[in-house]
């Protein structure tokens, strides 16, 4: 009697447990979208969900597609997205880079959903990545190598950061040197002699929005990056390059 007592008491704590946690998962996947397109690059996607749908998106490239660049894709929210066009101060206007043409060559993705959740969507990507899989992490969703993940970027993902500071109203273009300059990430590329790839193409992008300072003590890289990246909207990319002239492997990362 005392033992069955001792089950349902566990059962009655787990449950509700369990099922708080699922309903905050499901939250981000049960997102309803409407994309329809016909062979596209990834990045025309990605910026429907980013932009129109506000989900922010993690994407960590395979090494079996770094032959490639039909995986390129923006992480920040352009100006003028909501509207065709950005009026500039000459009167002139200039579309809006929701209009973009990306490199994308092949891998392209077709996508017919009307009022879909999210997590159809995410599964129809994946599936016509070949070598993807995703998860939700905290509200970010992450696309992430199932076959041929770089052990150097997961590595570099799993590092411990002590220390991370956003000052109100950074500018977004600096974010990605900031992530460069930290001790841990420096200590990492040198004794995997990695290079920081420290080029980002901006074009007028917003600063951060009107926050207080963020300060991150004790979290994981992919933790922080992910709460950036929620902070600014859009999402991070992770990809590496080596030169053929020196073969030296250079990581870039996009936030």
């Amino acid at each position: 009697m005392i033992f069955a007592r001792l089950l349902i008491a566990i059962v009655c704590v787990v449950i509700p447990i369990t099922g708080f946690a699922q309903s905050q998962v499901s939250t981000v996947e049960r997102r309803s979208v409407t994309i329809q397109v016909d062979r596209v690059a990834l990045g025309v996607v990605f910026s429907q969900l980013m932009f129109d749908y506000g989900v922010v998106i993690a994407f960590e490239e395979s090494e079996l597609d770094r032959a490639h660049l039909d995986y390129v894709i923006d992480v920040n929210v352009p100006p003028g997205w909501a509207g065709s066009t950005i009026p500039l101060s000459n009167g002139m206007s200039i579309q809006s880079r929701s209009r973009r043409v990306y490199p994308a060559k092949s891998h392209l993705i077709t996508l017919h959903l009307v009022d879909r959740p999210l997590s159809e969507a995410l599964d129809k990507i994946v599936a016509q990545m070949s070598y993807y899989r995703w998860e939700v992490s905290n509200g970010v969703v992450i696309i992430m190598p199932s076959e041929g993940r770089d052990d150097d970027l997961r590595q570099f993902l799993e590092l411990k950061i002590s220390r991370y500071s956003l000052p109100r109203q950074t500018a977004i273009s600096t974010i990605k040197y900031s992530i460069g300059d930290l001790p841990e990430v420096k200590e990492f590329l040198e004794k995997h002699e990695l290079q920081y790839f420290m080029n980002q193409v901006m074009f007028g992008h917003p600063k951060t929005p009107n926050i207080e300072n963020i300060n991150f003590e004790d979290i994981r890289l992919i933790d922080l990056l992910n709460e950036i990246s929620k902070v600014k909207g859009g999402g991070w990319a992770l990809t590496t390059e080596t030169t053929k002239q020196t073969r030296k492997k250079f990581l870039n990362l996009d936030i």
